[in-house]
Parts: C-alpha cells; sequence; structure tokens
C-alpha cells in the first residue's frame, strides 16, 4: 500500500510502498479517509522524542485518523466492517500518513455524526489533550478561572471550547489578529502576547494550560492563586512521567533534573505543575464525539492537502501562522460498488449547472476543495451544510445506505445532493482539473 515514511531522523518524508498492516485479534483494520498533521509528527521526524518514544525506522508518521472499518480481529465486539470511526493511535502504532492503518479496538470510536472526515480527523490528538488537561488532571470546575494558552492553535481551539463547556470563565493568549476568533470559540478574556504581559493583565487563576514552556510556564505559575494548577504539554517533562513510561534509571534522574527548577518554584508558589503526555483512549473519544454531536465542540480546521501533499502538510504546519489544524484528505477512486442509485429531494444539478458552479467559484475567488483533486467516479456529490464543509443530514444517511459510496462535500453545489450524472461528470472534472 502506498504510505509517506522518512527512512532517518531529520530526513523529509517522501511515498513509498509498505506492506500491508497485521491485524490482531483484537485490532481493527481501517481504510483512512482523512487524517492531519500535528507538531509531535515533526518533532518524532526531528528526533527529539528519541529517548522516550524510540522508533524504528524508516516510520510511517500520522497520529491522527478518520476512516471506514475493513475488517475487525476474532475478538473485537464494539465494530463491524462499513463502520465509519476516527481514533488517535496509541503510541507504537502510529502510521495515519498511509491507505490503511490496524488500530487496538480501544483507541477506537464511531465519528460524530456532523462531521466530515477532515473535520473529524483533526480532532482526536488535540481533543484527548485537552481533555486529559482539563478533565483528567486539572478536575476544572465551573466558576473556575482556567488560562489557555496559545488558543488559536490546535490544542487551543478545543480546550477554549472545552472549558467553556465546562463552565470556567476562560482567558487565552494569542496575535492580535486571533483575536476576534478567539472571543468566537468562547474565550471571556483575550491578551495580545505580541504587545501586552499576560502575567500583568492576569491573577488569581485556578489553572493554566501551558503549551509553550520555558519563561512563559514560569510566568504561569504566578498568575496562579495557591492551590492552583499548571499542566504542561510542551514539558518539561516531570518525575511522575518518566515513571509512567517506565524508563530507565538514567532517564529518570534526567528528566527529574530537567523538571527541578520548576517544580520547585511552583512550591514556592504554594501551586503545583504537572507533564501530561496525551494517551489514546477511545472511550474519551467517545465523549468527545458526544460534545461535537451536541453542538459544544466544533474543529477548526486551517487548511486541507491532498494525500501526495503530505510533505507539504507537514512543512506548512512547521511554519506555523495557521489556526487549528491542517488536515490531509487521501485521494482514492470513488466507488468500489454501488447497490443502489439515490437522488436528493430536489433535482440534481447536472454537467453544464456543475461546471458553471466551477466558473462562479473561480470568479469570486473559492478555490475547489482538495476533495476534487482526484476525483474519477464519485458516487455522491453533497451539498455543504450552512455553507461549510460539513454533509447535509440527508446527504450523511445516503451516504451511510449505499455501501462503497465516498462522499465529497462541496460548498455552494447547490441542492446537487446526490450526483445521479456521474457518468457525465467524471470527464467534466478530468478536463477541468487538467486546465
Amino acid at each position: 500500500m502506498r504510505a509517506f515514511v522518512f527512512d532517518e531522523y531529520k530526513q523529509s518524508l517522501h511515498e513509498a510502498e509498505v506492506p500491508e498492516p497485521t491485524v490482531g485479534d483484537r485490532d481493527v483494520l481501517v481504510r483512512v479517509t482523512a487524517t492531519s498533521v500535528n507538531q509531535l509528527d515533526e518533532r518524532i521526524r526531528q528526533g527529539g522524542f528519541k529517548a522516550i518514544l524510540p522508533y524504528k525506522t524508516p516510520l510511517i508518521l500520522g497520529h491522527d485518523v478518520a476512516g471506514t472499518v475493513i475488517r475487525v480481529g476474532s475478538r473485537v465486539r464494539g465494530f463491524n466492517a462499513g463502520d465509519r470511526v476516527f481514533a488517535r493511535p496509541r503510541d507504537h502504532r502510529i502510521g495515519t500518513f498511509a491507505e490503511r492503518i490496524s488500530i487496538d479496538e480501544a483507541d477506537l470510536a464511531p465519528l460524530p455524526g456532523r462531521l466530515s472526515p477532515v473535520e473529524a480527523a483533526s480532532l482526536p490528538l488535540v481533543a484527548l489533550t485537552a481533555w486529559q488537561a482539563l478533565v483528567e488532571r486539572g478536575n476544572v470546575k465551573p466558576g473556575q478561572k482556567v488560562l489557555i494558552h496559545a488558543g488559536a492553535g490546535g490544542v487551543g481551539t478545543v480546550a477554549i471550547q472545552l472549558a467553556k463547556h465546562l463552565g470556567a470563565h476562560v482567558a487565552t493568549t494569542v496575535s492580535g489578529k486571533g483575536a476576534d476568533f478567539a472571543r468566537e470559540l468562547g474565550a471571556d478574556e483575550v491578551v495580545d502576547y505580541r504587545t501586552q504581559d499576560f502575567e500583568a493583565e492576569l491573577s488569581g487563576y485556578d489553572f493554566v494550560l501551558d503549551s509553550l514552556g520555558g519563561e512563559n510556564l514560569a510566568k504561569s505559575l504566578r498568575i496562579l492563586k495557591t492551590g492552583g494548577k499548571a499542566v504542561g504539554i510542551a514539558g518539561p517533562p516531570d518525575p511522575a512521567f518518566a515513571k509512567e513510561k517506565g524508563l530507565n534509571p538514567i532517564l529518570r534522574a534526567a528528566i527529574a533534573a530537567l523538571s527541578w527548577k520548576i517544580r520547585r518554584q511552583a512550591k514556592k508558589l504554594r501551586v503545583s505543575y504537572e507533564f501530561v503526555w496525551m494517551h489514546a483512549n477511545g472511550d474519551q473519544l467517545r465523549r468527545i464525539a458526544a460534545l461535537v454531536d451536541d453542538g459544544a465542540l466544533r474543529p477548526v480546521v486551517g487548511a486541507t492537502f491532498r494525500f501526495d501533499q503530505t510533505p507539504q502538510a507537514l512543512d506548512a504546519l512547521a511554519k506555523g501562522g495557521r489556526r487549528g489544524k491542517v488536515g490531509r484528505k487521501v485521494g482514492k477512486a470513488f466507488v468500489e460498488r454501488l447497490k443502489e442509485r439515490a437522488t436528493d429531494r430536489d433535482k440534481p444539478i447536472s454537467t453544464t449547472a456543475f461546471r458553471t458552479q466551477l466558473k462562479a467559484i473561480q470568479k469570486f475567488g473559492r478555490s475547489a476543495p482538495s476533495d476534487l483533486s482526484v476525483i474519477t467516479q464519485p458516487t455522491l456529490i453533497a451539498n455543504g451544510d450552512n455553507d461549510r464543509m460539513v454533509p447535509s443530514a440527508l446527504s450523511a444517511d445516503l451516504h451511510q445506505r449505499i455501501n462503497g459510496s465516498e462522499l465529497i462535500i462541496y460548498p455552494d453545489s447547490g441542492h446537487g445532493g446526490i450526483f445521479q450524472y456521474w457518468e457525465k461528470f467524471a470527464p467534466a472534472a478530468a478536463k477541468f482539473l487538467a486546465a
């Protein structure tokens, strides 16, 4: 199968043919529809975590996935072939930058019904990180004051929404241009880190989620009230983490030394510091999915890339400056089998009408989404719900009822719903893409 790997640490990603994944008794084989790139992918590629995550090379990167179950192991009871799922595979079993991946059943959850695969794939790692920091470690309660650093980033966008759902008063740090965006997510106070010092602006906080480390973490401790807690996801790791990972005595001593200064400062201030290393957890993902379906949490996708653009997606992440996550959609031939021809309630758009839509989009500056870049024989073309890259309820329902179908979300496609004339559409799309 096709995958993106790096052969040695610090080398670039490249496409390669790799063996099919093995499926154990408790494993689920998933066809990858979408994935996303994370800072963790880049840190691993650069060799930053070799001491605690000693991966062998060549290595397939990728920590998030949304896709469809192909088959399940003999002892799997919670999933069946055809189920739509999403996950953050556990450490040492990553590899979502591929066409297929085998995942432990315990790491999987059903895909939220209101999300596209790209949106769903942007969530697992960052949402689990936010959950484990705020709920597991922080035990955030209604009325508490919570500071989320880097509120426009992948973890930050989710953490703001989650903290508000928990009933907290939320402050965040962003650049000036991200202030309105942070408020839209629910932030009560917004500090522009470029022009303001959050230590001078904030005080008496119960909890801080720090994703930057260094002096930013030290200052975060000083805005906590007595008994408050700071959770760091950028380090330094603490002795509890070293013990949890079962590291050897030399590494344990080194990690204790790395965090000694910040732990001593926390003790003097009568606050606490903990380091969180996110772990895979399908049960928590189910709870996160419920928040999504209830409208309490929405993903933020900063950009999308085709499967063959995976290295560029990782480069875009490394350069920074984007809101939310960078998603990567797997391109493949559509229509494995079509057992049912269905149409939307309204008249499907014709090939001519579709060309008109493309021209209008070009004229007014909207680019065609990456989903269209490798179309050969699409089964479904769905209009975006409320002009967003989310399928309408009808389209999502039809997609689930048509075995082997793929759902392409195309904003402003009118009431296309099911593209009835896909045989005519394929050459038209190919001609457009070639141009």
